[in-house]
């Protein structure tokens, strides 16, 4: 399998030769994907078809070593496909999804979070996708003491997903 970076887009495309195994293809890639994930903060990746399937997808996930685990936390309406992958959301195209810390704020946040596209988005559909760390050099740095030194403390009282209306 070959693996071929875009530094212009930040994507990875999967060519397999001789096998077409995402598995095998994240495996093989997986030394690559852990450097750009740690460089980059986020990354693309395009031609793993394959992953559109919830379980093909798992296994590829694991295969980078990473543990899959349920969503539990967050606050977006979202619902289990099979094993540990989840909706990305199922807040209406209607609405938009803004720029966020995946579940940042309980006691063990995810490592990353994956996402595969299994039907793409007639019209729509994008997903932002940033590095939060690059943030920080963006906020004034007083403020930013003032929040570390003091401390942050973030309280959410979140309905039941039955006394939600999502407009």
């Amino acid at each position: 399998m070959k693996v071929k970076g875009s530094d212009a887009e930040r994507t990875f495309d999967f060519v397999a030769s001789g096998y077409a195994d995402p598995q095998r293809n994240f495996l093989d890639a997986a030394d690559d994907i852990h450097a750009r994930l740690l460089n980059d903060g986020a990354l693309v990746i395009r031609g793993a078809s394959q992953c559109r399937a919830p379980g093909v997808f798992e296994k590829a996930i694991g295969a980078l070593g990473l543990q899959t685990r349920d969503y539990v936390g967050g606050n977006s309406p979202r619902s289990t496909i099979q094993g540990k992958v989840t909706e990305a959301t199922r807040t209406p195209s209607s609405r938009s999804v803004i720029l966020h810390q995946e579940i940042a704020y309980v006691k063990s946040p995810p490592e990353i979070i994956a996402f595969v596209c299994v039907e793409p988005a007639g019209k729509g559909g994008e997903s932002v996708i940033g590095d939060m760390r690059k943030l920080e050099h963006l906020v004034d740095q007083v403020t930013l003491k003032q929040v570390t030194d003091r401390g942050l403390k973030l309280r959410r009282t979140s309905p039941c997903e039955r006394g939600v209306r999502i407009r």
